[in-house]
């Protein structure tokens, strides 16, 4: 039998679904049969719950509906893996009550997809960011010295700073934190770089001898010493 409001619903190009408060479908559009993968005629009379259960879609916005009383919006999977963003609204008698839930819905599985995408490549692209950042920040090489801080950037660069100037720079540290590779690092950044770097290993000298190495001596000066003399190493 011919319906007027069927016929308007029929017309349709978009998906509109209509429930009592049962749950059993009492309307459905054409394009819903479509997004369903059903013929929409099959749909009139049967229950959302039962079809969910079947798997041809979840969740079911029809209950949330009812218990909120409101506008209710999910994002719906169907048996053919579409993403449906579901929209369902109530609707109330002249006496407040509720008779009807009406639910349309736009498929979103390329919009979903695509988020999910670009979700993966700003992952990938923060990944890179911290990898980018241990490279330069933490992985440092300069003039042969390889160093994992920003504490030990701070000292290269105040190196690299006091070899620009022509004073005595003394180095505190203990043994083996890398003194030596400094010393060397600001003897080749500053003017004298073209001279020899002269590394003296003031612990293996002999007290008795300390003198005559760092200043050197003239022949004769000392038993088993060199009989034309000696050059100290501060004079090289």
């Amino acid at each position: 039998m011919w319906s007027e409001d069927l016929a308007i619903l029929q017309s349709l190009k978009d998906d509109l679904l209509v429930t009592n408060t049962d749950g059993i479908i009492v309307r459905a559009s054409k394009k819903t049969g479509q997004i369903y993968d059903v013929d929409s005629k099959d749909l009139i009379g049967k229950s959302v719950y039962d079809l969910e259960k079947e798997g041809l879609f979840t969740p079911i916005v029809t209950p949330m509906v009812i218990k909120e009383r409101k506008k209710i919006t999910l994002v719906q999977t169907t048996d053919r893996r579409k993403k449906l963003l579901v929209t369902g609204i109530p609707v109330f008698n002249p006496k407040g009550e509720l008779v009807y839930i009406v639910s349309y819905s736009h498929e979103v599985t390329e919009l979903i997809n695509m988020q999910n995408y670009l979700q993966v490549l700003e992952e990938d692209i923060e990944r890179v960011k911290s990898e980018l950042d241990i490279l330069r920040n933490k992985h440092l090489q300069q003039d042969g010295i390889i160093f994992y801080s920003g504490e030990m950037k701070k000292v290269i660069d105040t190196s690299q700073r006091v070899a620009e100037v022509d004073a005595t720079i003394l180095l505190l540290g203990e043994s083996g934190v890398g003194k030596s590779l400094i010393a060397k690092f600001i003897h080749n950044h500053s003017t004298r770089d073209k001279g020899p770097f002269i590394e003296v290993n003031c612990g293996a000298i002999p007290d008795a001898l300390f003198e005559a190495e760092l200043f050197g001596y003239e022949g004769g000066a000392f038993t088993g010493s060199n009989p034309k003399g000696k050059m100290g190493l501060a004079e090289l």
